[in-house]
């Protein structure tokens, strides 16, 4: 996955990408951008044409939930996920562990 989508999500651009590379682990169809079909050429036409339709509103809402997808990946917020994840289960196994 090339950075180039993760810097233009985080930007806030509608982005359009293949499905089936990776990218649908970012973006969510016609929610925080726009995948088409890989090795077909008239669903990237068609998935141009729906962005090049959209309103202002349309746009803006993308543009808001590409930020916010981008966002969520932010390191410290994964650390912290993780973190009480494991926290969870090391009490939860320590406090089934009889010595």
């Amino acid at each position: 996955m090339s950075n180039s989508c993760i810097e233009a999500m985080a930007l806030g651009k509608v982005v359009v990408a293949t499905n089936g590379a990776s990218y649908e682990q970012l973006i969510e169809n016609r929610v925080s951008g726009y995948l088409f079909n890989r090795d077909d050429p008239c669903s990237l036409l068609a998935a141009m044409e729906e962005v090049m339709s959209l309103s202002d509103l349309e746009k803006r809402t993308i543009s808001d939930n590409a930020k916010r997808r981008i966002d969520s990946l932010n390191p410290e917020k994964i650390y912290q996920n993780y973190y009480r994840y494991y926290d969870r289960v090391i009490n939860e196994w320590s406090s089934e562990v009889v010595i």
